[in-house]
C-alpha cells in the first residue's frame, strides 16, 4: 500500500520539535451518519496525521491531515495476509476486523515510515486537543499510551514507531490462532496486548503489579484512566457511576455539561450508537440513538461552528 503523511514526519524528532504521530483507523461498510463530526475533530488536531483504510471512496470534506485508502476488504485481507503470513478470518464487518489493530504498526511499516509514534483508533468517536495531553514531555518518557488503566484500549493508544513495538503483538501466546479465530470478541488488541505491556485485565492491582516486575519486555507504558468511554462499569473521575450526558466541542476543545471547565482527550460514544456493550454496563438495550429519527440535527459544513453529543444525536450548540 502507499506512503502516508501530511506532517512531514520525515524530519523525525529531535530535541526542539513535537513527535510526529500518525493513526491508523480501519472501516469497512457505509460512512456512519457522524463521519463529519469525527473528520472535524481530526481536522482539529492539524499536527497530527489519520490513515483511514476502508472499502469506500472518501468522504466529501476534506482535511489535509486525514489521508483515505481505499480498498476492498477481500483485497486488504490479502495484504494483511502477506504481512502476517496468517489469513485471519474476517466476517466483512467493522467489529471483526479489530482483531487487526494489534498488527496495524507492522501491517503498514512503509506508510508509518519517518513517523515517531504510530496508533490505532476508531471512528466512534470525538477528538479533544490531543497534543494538550500528549505533550513532546510525556511522549519523550513513554513508549507506549492508552487510555485505560486496565487494558489497551483499542478505541484509541499510541506507541513508539520502533521494531520493537510495531511487533509487541508477535508476544501474544498463540497469536495466530487469536486472528484465524471467527468472532469480534477475540478483543487482541485490548485484553491480550495488555498483557504483553504487563498489566492483567480486570485483575487486583497488587496481581498486576507482581506480574509486570517479571516483565522485562516493555519498559515506559503508561496506562492511564482518561474517561473517554460512557455508559461503562466505571466510576466517573468524580466518583459518581452516572457519566455527562452532554459533551460540547468546538474549536478543538471537548467538554461536558458537569465539568464545562475540563477538558478531555476524546469521547468514545459506542454505547449511544450501539447495544453491542450495553449489558456488559448493566444497561438494558435499545441503545440512544436507535430510537432516533436521525442522529444528525446540523447542516452539512456547519460541524465546523461546534456541536453538541447527547443521546438526542449531534446538535447545534
Amino acid at each position: 500500500m502507499g506512503q502516508a503523511g501530511n506532517g512531514n514526519p520525515e524530519h523525525g524528532s529531535s530535541d526542539t520539535q513535537v513527535p510526529s504521530i500518525a493513526i491508523c483507523c480501519l472501516w469497512f461498510g457505509p460512512w456512519p451518519k457522524w463521519i463529519d463530526f469525527t473528520l472535524e475533530s481530526m481536522k482539529a488536531n492539524r499536527s497530527i496525521d489519520w490513515i483511514i483504510i476502508t472499502g469506500n471512496a472518501p468522504p466529501a470534506k476534506h482535511c489535509p491531515n486525514v489521508r483515505f485508502q481505499q480498498i476492498s476488504i477481500q483485497s486488504y485481507l490479502s495484504f494483511v495476509t502477506s504481512r502476517l503470513g496468517v489469513e485471519p478470518t474476517i466476517d466483512n464487518n467493522n467489529n471483526d476486523v479489530c482483531k487487526l489493530k494489534a498488527a496495524l504498526g507492522h501491517i503498514h511499516e512503509d506508510e508509518l515510515n519517518g513517523y515517531d509514534f504510530f496508533g490505532f483508533s476508531d471512528l466512534d468517536i470525538i477528538f479533544g486537543n490531543i497534543r494538550r495531553f500528549y505533550t513532546p514531555a510525556l511522549l519523550s518518557k513513554h513508549q507506549m499510551l492508552t487510555t485505560h488503566n486496565d487494558l489497551v484500549a483499542g478505541h484509541f493508544t499510541v506507541m513508539r514507531n520502533t521494531p520493537q513495538l510495531r511487533t509487541a503483538f508477535m508476544k501474544i501466546p498463540n497469536w495466530r490462532k487469536l486472528m484465524q479465530k471467527p468472532g469480534a470478541s477475540v478483543n487482541i488488541e485490548e485484553w491480550h496486548l495488555a498483557r504483553v505491556f504487563g498489566v492483567l485485565p480486570r485483575q487486583p492491582a497488587w496481581r498486576s503489579w507482581l506480574y509486570r516486575r517479571r516483565n522485562t519486555y516493555i519498559r515506559g507504558a503508561l496506562f492511564e484512566e482518561r474517561y473517554s468511554t460512557i455508559l461503562t462499569p466505571m466510576k466517573w473521575h468524580d466518583g459518581r457511576l452516572d457519566h455527562p450526558e452532554s459533551w460540547f466541542w468546538k474549536d478543538g476543545r471537548l467538554s461536558n455539561d458537569r465539568h464545562p471547565k475540563r477538558e478531555y482527550l476524546y469521547l468514545h460514544f459506542m454505547n449511544w450508537k450501539s447495544d453491542q456493550w450495553l449489558r456488559y454496563a448493566g444497561l438494558t438495550p435499545p441503545c440512544a440513538w436507535s430510537t432516533l429519527d436521525r442522529q444528525v440535527h446540523i447542516d452539512k459544513g456547519e460541524e465546523a461552528n461546534g456541536f453538541r453529543i447527547s443521546p438526542a444525536g449531534f446538535t447545534a450548540l
